[in-house]
């Protein structure tokens, strides 16, 4: 029975996951939103043992209640055509069925369906509303860092000149595709860790510092290659491959601070 009721949530929402792709997947700052999916089922499969667990006859009433506030979300997504609306449904839905249904042994698919929050769109307006100071913040610490190595350099705004040309810090290069994709991998990284809290938070808050400094270096970079070589190597391949090196860069300095974190937490525990 439990297994069925999986497949008969996962497929009541299969209009709503193919919506998403199809009018979201081809933007670039959603193009993790497939991979969530498949990290989702892949957690699901891990914990798979709970498909086997007795119904619980006891009465778990705010569980019910998250169940019903789900399928009441995903009603209002469907019927005013709110795609963030009816995804955003899927963690209520299928916790609370089966908080409902086993009690306590549920608690292990709580990481799995709260990852889906990853693949939700956000409004445009809160995009914008975060986008624009990472932008900002971004453009005034290139500025700064070629400042100090000498460089004719000058700002106005998310406009950056040097030299003889010009480079407009876009939306790609505010970090808030790096912190979304980020965001969601060290999620499972620090989860598939069984970190503790305070280990956990510390690398969390981590990310955004992190991809802020990594997207800095993106910009900055992209400005010296332009400066050096022209515009079009500045602007073409480099471009485009430069968002790869920088996620990775900022991946990496994530798990690294992570291994630090380790230490010295254990470094702690030991006896003076």
């Amino acid at each position: 029975m439990l297994t069925s009721l999986g497949i008969l949530i996962l497929t009541t929402y299969i209009p709503t996951v193919y919506k998403l792709f199809h009018y979201r997947l081809w933007r670039e700052e959603y193009s993790h939103g497939p991979l969530i999916f498949l990290i989702f089922l892949w957690l699901l499969w891990k914990e798979r043992e709970i498909f086997k667990k007795p119904i619980d006859d006891k009465l778990h009433l705010p569980a019910m209640l998250v169940f019903f506030f789900g399928l009441a979300l995903y009603w209002l997504g469907v019927r005013h055509k709110a795609m963030s609306v009816e995804i955003a449904s899927l963690p209520f839905v299928f916790i609370g069925a089966y908080y409902s249904l086993i009690g306590k042994e549920a608690r292990k698919w709580i990481f799995p369906a709260l990852y889906l929050v990853f693949v939700i769109p956000l409004p445009v307006f809160i995009v914008d509303m975060v986008t624009f100071p990472l932008k900002q913040i971004v453009s005034q610490l290139a500025e700064k860092s070629l400042a100090l190595l000498h460089y004719p350099i000058f700002r106005n705004g998310v406009l950056l000149t040097i030299g003889d040309y010009k480079l407009l810090v876009a939306d790609a290069c505010s970090g808030m595709r790096s912190i979304t994709s980020l965001l969601a991998l060290i999620s499972l990284y620090v989860y598939l860790q069984e970190a503790g809290i305070p280990r956990r938070m510390l690398v969390l808050i981590s990310i955004l510092p992190i991809a802020v400094l990594a997207n800095t270096v993106r910009v900055a970079s992209l400005a010296l290659i332009t400066f050096h070589f022209g515009e079009s190597a500045g602007q073409s391949y480099y471009h485009d491959f430069s968002g790869f090196v920088v996620f990775g860069i900022a991946l990496a300095s994530l798990m690294m601070l992570d291994k630090l974190v380790i230490f010295l937490l254990e470094r702690k525990k030991k006896p003076a």
